[in-house]
């Protein structure tokens, strides 16, 4: 199994080798179309995902028809695991955003699988820990950063891994999708991504963006010299799941 591109909320890579064989053995995989619906809004189901392949979108009404992105989940990530956990319905809704292979986990033999297994629940908690702050400095985003800016750091955040051998894959994300989860106008996104094009940093098509070039994306994310600026790197690690 290939991660296609980094998810820095991947349960798996935070497991020792015993923890990680034991997970990805467990519960029934099956495959998914683009759009099938896993996990429905304030459903009473308490299962949790495994995802093998490909990448889910977790999504949440807004109240007026229109559905927000909040997350969007890859390789190695876990998914519905606080049902699993406290009992309370399912926060939002899990979709394919492209073809998927995810394992169903009983609530129990997850919930068993991290008090029988060392180091299984400090890892889910670093995992809730890093989402949790993610959602922070998104906040100081929206009101620190351009939409230019905003839309770059996203995409950084959601960067294929490549390598020689592996080519990038696209995001499977509208441009719709985009501006609802960056909170701003269609418009803005799509003049956005008109100069993130034209600096070599994104190529679009009808629903998915491919990353060219990661460090044009971080100087745009960075081009206002008032935010310190990470390392540049050419090309991000590609990582498996075995």
């Amino acid at each position: 199994m290939e991660r296609t591109f980094t998810d820095r909320y991947a349960y798996v890579d935070r497991l020792d080798e015993q923890a990680r064989r034991r997970l990805l053995a467990m519960g029934t995989a099956r495959t998914y179309a683009t759009g099938d619906v896993l996990l429905h809004e304030n459903d009473t189901s308490r299962h949790v995902l495994l995802v093998h392949e490909g990448y889910l979108k977790i999504t949440l009404s807004a109240g007026n028809g229109r559905r927000i992105l909040l997350a969007l989940r890859g390789p190695g990530s876990v998914v519905g695991e606080l049902a699993a956990i406290d009992g309370h319905p399912r926060l939002a809704r899990v979709t394919a955003a492209d073809a998927v292979r995810a394992a169903t986990i009983p609530a129990d033999d997850f919930v068993r699988y991290l008090r029988d297994t060392p180091g299984a629940a400090l890892a889910l908690l670093g995992t809730v820990a890093d989402r949790l702050r993610t959602s922070d400095h998104r906040r100081l985003d929206a009101a620190a950063h351009t939409v230019h800016q905003r839309l770059a750091l996203l995409l950084l955040d959601l960067s294929p891994g490549r390598s020689e051998a592996s080519p990038a894959r696209p995001i499977p994300l509208s441009q719709a999708e985009l501006a609802d989860h960056l909170g701003t106008s269609l418009r803005s996104v799509a003049r956005a991504l008109e100069q993130l094009r034209a600096d070599g940093a994104v190529a679009t098509r009808r629903r998915g963006i491919t990353v060219l070039s990661c460090d044009a994306l971080t100087d745009a994310a960075y081009d206002d010299g008032g935010h310190h600026r990470p390392p540049r790197t050419s090309r991000p690690r590609t990582r498996h799941l075995s």
